[in-house]
């Protein structure tokens, strides 16, 4: 008696720990679990039938392992025996009752994830089918891989680089390219994992987008044709930029740390009091941009084009400039400290106020330029071209500017201590008021020059 109960309990047990689940008409025989009510089993999968034969190798020996512990030679009187072996059993059910409850909800939640991934599966697949439709259809297709996205962390980067296809496809219409590259942007970036995922949407049209506000980090964007596109407050950090038509785009107050622009067109562009530190920005034409107030510091602008570009009250602490064409640029109050700056034109130029501390202008073109009060103490000039340049109130102090050519500058006021004007040409340059102690005048040619003694 005792053994039947035993065994109606452990049977209960089992029951109570591996539900019954009906899979439906469309679920695989894999799928199919097994329904332990009473002794009955149907079609149980073979995970099933092994956890139900350890549960029965389980049974047979809590009924037989207690009377071999337990015999005769150990506790003679047959009551005693008895006791110790229904309570040695009563444990070892107990136990085998406790493995039970854990299997079955292990068994539990595997059923559950594999009812999961096969929901997630029918999602995609109609996700894909509504893709190659048009208009509503492909956009819902859009919407919906978004969803997917970001329920399965697994699935997440494939369906990134899914709906980058998508995006780059040359039958994809315009709304719906500009649609995907939303979807892409909103990603949940932490899902994305340690290694970075760059989404390819290289090459492709998005007009006159609008992609305020959003995350475009880490995408790649070359030689894509973004006319008038609207990027205000946008987030594009290491995004890649280069070859791409941006003109008269609008880049307000956007976070671009380390975004490539290499020989992007970013003519008529607005990048007012964008973040740029560390762009790639070689080669990009900037002409009539308007860059007021944004920060490039260590930037890399080597031979960009910035003819008539707007670069007041700019940072460009660091940033390399060399051989950038910068005629007629306007930097008034911009701070280029330890710029470089060598080989550059910047012919008509208005710096007045802008510090160039320690900046290297070896070889720069100057003339014309209006350098008022601007801070050039320690700077390198070599060489430079300052003919008829405006350094009124200009501190030059401890600047090198041997083989520099002044012809006819205004240096009013200036503040020249401890200069190298060593073979420089001050030619009819005036100097009226201008402080020259401890500077280098050797062989310095001051003819026609005012405010100074040619013969001191």
């Amino acid at each position: 008696m005792q053994v039947r109960n035993f065994a109606r309990q452990l049977l209960a047990a089992l029951s109570r720990a591996t539900p019954a689940f009906d899979p439906g008409p469309t679920a695989a025989p894999s799928q199919q679990r097994f329904t332990a009510s009473g002794t009955s089993i149907s079609r149980a999968p073979t995970w099933e039938r092994v956890a139900i034969g350890i549960a029965a190798i389980a049974l047979l020996l809590a009924l037989i392992v207690p009377a071999l512990v337990i015999d005769a030679g150990r506790i003679a009187d047959d009551a005693d025996r008895a006791t110790a072996q229904n309570q040695l059993r009563l444990a070892l059910v107990q136990a085998i009752g406790v493995f039970v409850v854990i299997l079955g909800a292990w068994f539990s939640v595997r059923t559950l994830r594999l009812s999961r991934e096969g929901h997630l599966t029918d999602r995609f697949k109609s996700a894909v089918d509504l893709l190659s439709g048009s208009g509503i259809s492909s956009a819902g297709g859009v919407l919906a891989l978004e969803r997917i996205a970001q329920d399965s962390r697994r699935d997440h980067p494939v369906i990134i680089e899914l709906l980058a296809l998508f995006v780059r496809a040359p039958s994809t219409s315009l709304d719906d390219r500009r649609t995907g590259l939303e979807v892409i942007a909103r990603r949940h970036r932490p899902f994305d994992g340690k290694r970075v995922l760059v989404a390819d949407v290289s090459g492709t049209d998005f007009g006159a987008a609008k992609f305020d506000g959003l995350d475009l980090s880490n995408l790649d964007l070359s030689s894509s044709k973004l006319l008038s596109a609207r990027f205000r407050a946008a987030t594009a950090i290491r995004t890649r930029f280069g070859k791409c038509a941006l003109s008269q785009a609008d880049f307000t107050d956007a976070i671009l740390l380390g975004a490539d622009f290499a020989e992007a067109d970013l003519n008529k562009a607005v990048l007012e009091r964008a973040k740029l530190n560390g762009a790639h920005m070689r080669g990009a034409k900037l002409t009539l941009a308007v860059l007021n107030g944004a920060v490039l510091d260590k930037a890399d602008l080597t031979r960009a084009e910035m003819l008539n570009t707007f670069l007041n009250g700019t940072s460009l602490k660091e940033a390399i400039l060399t051989g950038a064409e910068m005629q007629l640029v306007s930097a008034a109050w911009s701070d280029l400290s330890s710029a470089r700056l060598d080989g550059c034109q910047l012919q008509a130029a208005v710096l007045a106020g802008a510090v160039l501390r320690q900046a290297v202008l070896e070889d720069a073109d100057l003339t014309g330029a209006v350098l008022r009060g601007a801070d050039l103490s320690d700077a390198r000039l070599d060489r430079a071209q300052l003919r008829g340049a405006d350094l009124t109130g200009a501190s030059l102090g401890g600047a090198t500017l041997t083989d520099a050519d002044l012809t006819g500058a205004t240096l009013t006021g200036a503040v020249l201590t401890n200069a190298d004007l060593t073979r420089a040409s001050l030619t009819g340059a005036d100097l009226t008021g201008a402080t020259l102690t401890g500077a280098t005048l050797e062989d310095t040619d001051l003819t026609r020059a005012v405010g100074v003694d040619p013969a001191a």
